[in-house]
């Protein structure tokens, strides 16, 4: 994990490398810093190509503030669900 601050992978202004998630523009560069996870990787998430898992969700949400299940509604909403941990299946629920 880097020591990047949370907020600076919010980006206000949209560019190339962000994405429209939540109410905001998303940074995809800094969140992939902030996390470890690839741009390339990060992105296909959020195209709905990629299913993360448990970890890398809660990278994501932990690099963006946001609560973990919050962050797992919002993926939802946009019809990316979470894997659970070392299967290959979405996971249902989040509690």
């Amino acid at each position: 994990m880097s020591k990047y601050n949370p907020r600076k992978c919010l980006d206000h202004k949209p560019t190339a490398k962000s994405v429209y998630f939540s109410g905001k523009f998303i940074h995809l560069t800094i969140l992939a810093m902030c996390t470890g996870l690839s741009i390339g990787y990060i992105s296909k998430i959020f195209r709905g190509e990629k299913q993360p898992s448990l970890k890398s969700a809660k990278r994501m949400a932990d690099s963006l503030g946001m609560d973990f299940n919050t962050f797992v509604r919002h993926l939802e909403e946009h019809q990316v669900h979470v894997k659970k941990y070392g299967t290959s299946t979405p996971q249902e629920k989040v509690s």
